[in-house]
């Protein structure tokens, strides 16, 4: 029965009150802001990862208004994150009392706060409730899948796109590399898609030509990408789903305990370089260029080796001592480790360490508490993150980090689409 103020459901014995019409809209805006940050994921990012940052940010920022609006109430983001990112932020700040180029940790600090901050706020789940649609379960694969396409096609032609795009006047191996970044980010998103395609609701023979056909259209960017480190995450990623297909909880763990050993890598790269220096000079130049940074990054950790040089400090630290004369490419500061646990370590130190590790241990934990189908994916989903981030990349680029939290933002959405039911 309708009233002046809402309705009154006579078999609840409840009144429901009617929603005022700017709440009305609000609600209906956040399936729609949700559907424009991964269609333009999907497509404009392709083409340049660096989109990736302003759409996780200011995707945040605006999910946030509209479900606080919505709601009546601002939505709080998730607990156990928070405490992770507020602590990483205390951390580094106190860290900085005593870091070595002060001026450039403070300045890194607030960098990282205003980018983690935003982010965190795609991890509310009142926005995450809000968020889910059949509009985005309908467009997002297709979107992601048109982006792939494009870039195929592009890739195929010689690349005409890319050189109109960068002004360039002739296409080289350096130019091609303007698509690494959009890529590696496109094939994060990659792993709640194929969830999404092979696990909801619908025929279960249409979803599986839809996988399928989505897989084809993905393969051909991947396979004429120049960007090795991703084509080296994709593996790694396949294989610990088609893994986890079989023995998910001994994937988990055995992934939580590669991530301890590689803790271990930059003084194993060390001794890679000392001891088969021969075999790494005929290393493909981005390759060498990355020994020879983990082997400087070694000594400089051996240095500070507690409390770290300070958030940002790696890019001001210099390849001379001990083994400069042996670099071909590495002659004076990079702008960052090229691994993530190096990063951790040389900038945060013994903190940085535990930080790294705690992420770790709290995602592969959440994953274990995902609906079982869902593993797998998700599993691969983290193995493509944390390989990448093992030899590429800055940890603390924005478009990463933004990248990183619309793929957990991708697997909270598609988790509504399969059964409830958890996997311990």
């Amino acid at each position: 029965m309708a009233g002046k103020f809402g309705f009154y459901d006579r078999s609840l014995n409840v009144g429901i009150p009617l929603m005022p019409p700017s709440q009305t809209l609000a609600a209906r805006l956040v399936p729609w802001i949700v559907c424009l940050v991964f269609g333009l994921a999907g497509t404009l990012g392709m083409l340049s990862g660096g989109t990736y940052a302003a759409l996780g940010i200011g995707g945040g920022v605006l999910l946030f208004l509209a479900a606080w609006r919505a709601d009546g109430r601002a939505p709080r983001p998730d607990p156990e994150l928070t405490a992770l990112t507020f602590l990483t932020l205390s951390i580094c700040a106190l860290l900085n009392l005593q870091a070595a180029f002060p001026a450039t940790s403070w300045h890194a600090t607030l960098k990282l706060a205003s980018i983690i901050v935003p982010l965190l706020l795609l991890s509310c789940p009142a926005v995450q409730a809000r968020a889910a649609s059949p509009l985005l379960f309908r467009l997002w694969p297709w979107t992601l899948g048109i982006g792939f396409l494009a870039l195929g096609v592009d890739l195929l032609l010689g690349a005409p796109l890319l050189v109109k795009m960068r002004g360039a006047e002739v296409l080289d191996e350096r130019l091609l590399t303007k698509y690494n970044r959009g890529l590696s980010y496109a094939m994060l998103l990659v792993w709640p898609t194929l969830a999404l395609l092979w696990l909801g609701v619908g025929d279960k023979a249409k979803r599986r030509w839809q996988t399928a056909l989505f897989v084809l259209i993905m393969l051909p960017p991947l396979w004429l990408t120049h960007s090795r480190a991703t084509q080296m995450a994709v593996v790694l990623a396949v294989g610990a789903m088609l893994a986890a297909q079989i023995a998910p909880t001994l994937v988990r763990r055995a992934l939580g305990a590669a991530a301890v050993v590689t803790v271990a890598w930059p003084f194993a790269a060390q001794e890679l370089f000392l001891r088969c220096h021969d075999w790494v000079a005929k290393l493909p130049a981005s390759w060498l260029a990355r020994m020879e940074i983990w082997d400087f990054m070694s000594f400089r950790i051996m240095e500070r080796p507690w409390l770290g040089w300070g958030l940002g400090g790696s890019r001001q630290l210099l390849p001379a001592e001990p083994h400069g004369a042996l670099y071909v490419l590495t002659t004076g500061p990079v702008s960052h480790p090229h691994n993530v646990m190096t990063q951790l370590w040389v900038e945060l130190g013994l903190p940085g360490l535990a930080l790294g590790l705690g992420l770790v241990f709290l995602t592969l934990r959440r994953i274990g508490r995902m609906p079982a189908p869902m593993i797998p994916f998700a599993l691969g989903g983290w193995t493509m993150a944390f390989g990448l981030s093992l030899v590429a990349y800055n940890f603390w680029a924005d478009s990463l980090l933004a990248a990183i939290a619309l793929t957990g933002l991708a697997f909270a959405l598609a988790r509504g689409s399969v059964s409830p039911a958890p996997c311990r």
